[in-house]
């Protein structure tokens, strides 16, 4: 993401060029929406009406921290997810920063129920 707004603020706005980056970004910024929306939607289900906001809050500082805790299981089930959900749209690309979140449910006690419901609700097509 960060690399296409910084090449439309190198392009000149009248081209098409720049028609071309605005749209992919306005794109991936939807689909960015779209994933946050569908593991809020998740998360409210398994009861974390208080705490839904803060689940999905991750910093540069998080992404620090979750080397700490249970990296190998968190990975396994992001990978799960990956496989068998069409939670994350193909556009969306790496997502690195729903490590840190899944890490955080794996302390919870919460990842394979959280799994389980997505692969219920967003089924691989």
């Amino acid at each position: 993401m960060q690399t296409f707004i910084s090449m439309r603020d190198q392009t000149d706005q009248a081209t098409e060029e720049w028609e071309k980056l605005n749209y992919d970004i306005h794109t991936l910024r939807y689909a960015q929406r779209e994933v946050h929306s569908r593991w809020k939607k998740i998360l409210l289900q398994l009861g974390y009406q208080g705490e839904v906001d803060a689940l999905l809050c991750v910093s540069s500082q998080s992404q620090i921290r979750h080397e700490e805790e249970h990296p190998t299981e968190a990975a396994k089930l992001l990978e799960q997810l990956l496989d068998h959900t069409s939670l994350f749209p193909t556009e969306t690309g790496h997502q690195s920063r729903y490590l840190c979140v899944m890490e955080r449910l794996v302390s919870l006690d919460s990842a394979e129920d959280f799994v389980r419901l997505a692969k219920e609700k967003y089924p691989k097509k």
